[in-house]
Formats: C-alpha cells, structure tokens, sequence
C-alpha cells in the first residue's frame, strides 16, 4: 500500500503533478482546489492545509465524495480506486490589502491558474504568465503573487462605463505583459 504526502499548498511535491486552482474573493477569502493524479497502487493522500481554513470538500474524478479525516492542518484521504483526487477549500491565508490592492501569494511546486474576480483590474504579476485567459491567469511554480483592484465605480444608471470601469483590460494588460520582462531585468 502506497501513500502519496502533500505538504501545505503543494510547497514540495517531487513525485506528484498536481492541478492547482485559486479563486480570490472581494471579501478576503480564496477557493483553493486541487486536483491529484493517483499513481497506480496509492491507496491514500495525505495534505496539510493552510493555518486557517473550512469548507473542506473531498471527491474523486466522478464527483463521489472520498472518506477523509481532519487532524488540525492534517488532512489524510482514502482514495483507494480514485484515479483522481479533488480536494476543496476556503482560507484567507494566501490573500493580503494594502489600500485598496489586493495580493495573492502562493508558493507552489506545479503551475498555478489564479482566476480573479469579476470586474477585477489587474494591477501587478510576480512573473510573466504561462498563460491568459479572460480573468484566469495560469502563473509558472514557484514564489508567486498576483495583485489587483476592483474600480471604483462613479457610472450613473444608463451610462455606458469606461474600460477600466469594467475590469481587466485586454490591451493594457498585453502591454503590462510585453514590458513586465524588461522591468524585472533592469531591477536585477
């Protein structure tokens, strides 16, 4: 019987590739969701969870809930025949504001896709992306942080509103991106 030991937020993970999802929200909480690729003959997973955190959910690749149990941060699930392991939860340890900017950090072993929240403004990236798509945002391992601002709206009723009234913006954001390079070389 083999078990697979996943430690907080997939720091080191040498013999696992596993998906990692982030979703921020506005209230200072993120959804966090990982899904764990079983090797052949693991019976079991074990993770250790964030200092703070609830709603945990656990089900394999058909959505079938898995037997779990909590000890503090320790989270140890029996997976035997689960091809897949899902995990979810929610925690406010990976989100920060400073003023009106809010940063996510994460450090992880596998590439980490953050989706911000509707009608979030992108404000900086740790790194250039691996990959964009509309508010989902695919960051390579490693130390990574997201920053954004939610705008503040002065649009009357009826009133069509501006660009950067209505989130993240297409072009500016490929600009953001295309110099982001530079100026990480220049602070070198």
């Amino acid at each position: 019987m083999k078990r697979l030991l996943i430690l907080p937020l997939l720091l080191i993970l040498p013999f696992v590739s596993a998906g990692m999802t982030v979703e921020p929200y506005e209230d200072g909480y993120a959804v966090v969701s990982l899904e764990i690729p079983m090797e052949e003959y693991t019976t079991s997973v074990d993770l250790v969870l964030p200092p703070e955190y609830t709603d945990v959910f656990v089900v394999d690749e058909n959505g079938n809930p898995l037997p779990y149990t909590l000890d503090g941060r320790s989270l140890h699930v029996e997976a035997a025949g689960a091809q897949v392991v899902n995990v979810t939860y929610t925690t406010p340890s990976l989100l920060e504001k400073e003023g009106d900017v809010w940063t996510l950090s994460i450090n992880a072993s596998s590439p980490v896709t953050v989706v911000l929240p509707e009608g979030a403004i992108l404000v900086a990236l740790s790194e250039a992306p691996l990959e964009m798509n509309e508010n989902a945002i695919t960051m390579p391992s490693g130390e990574v942080w997201v920053s954004y601002t939610f705008p503040t709206s002065n649009v009357e009723v009826g009133e069509t509103p501006t660009t950067a009234e209505k989130g993240v913006c297409g072009p500016a954001l490929i600009g953001l991106l295309a110099i982001l390079p530079l100026a990480m070389r220049k602070s070198l």
